[in-house]
């Protein structure tokens, strides 16, 4: 079963997303709260694809993804960012990581399946 590392700022909201992640065959784990911890946790867990939402605090998912795409430890792991507005934002994220992947909750399973197998 592959590992997917879920983070999302909203704690509620986090738990409802993990439990549907999971729902499509995926060990599912989550980060709800600081960037340095999520951060932290993916560097020593090592999941296989990291899901950041961008819901709430965009540039928050935006620096935990560049943390992650530019760290020498987890620079390998693939980014999905979920969710978020459709403007320079995105542009400006996937000047950094241009291998990020962008998906809309509905499409989340595709992306995971596609990404993942």
């Amino acid at each position: 079963m592959k590992n997917v590392f879920f983070i999302h700022w909203e704690p509620e909201e986090c738990e409802q997303f993990a439990a549907q992640i999971s729902k499509w065959g995926y060990n599912v784990i989550s980060e709800s709260g600081q960037q340095a911890e999520a951060c932290r946790r993916v560097n020593e867990m090592q999941p296989d694809c990291v899901v950041i939402s961008l819901r709430k605090y965009v540039s928050g998912g935006r620096e935990v993804g560049r943390f992650i795409g530019t760290n020498r430890a987890t620079k390998d792991i693939p980014i999905i960012y979920m969710d978020g507005p459709r403007d320079t934002r995105r542009d400006r994220i996937a000047e950094i990581l241009p291998d990020a992947k962008f998906s809309a909750i509905q499409d989340l399973e595709a992306t995971l399946q596609e990404l993942l197998g």
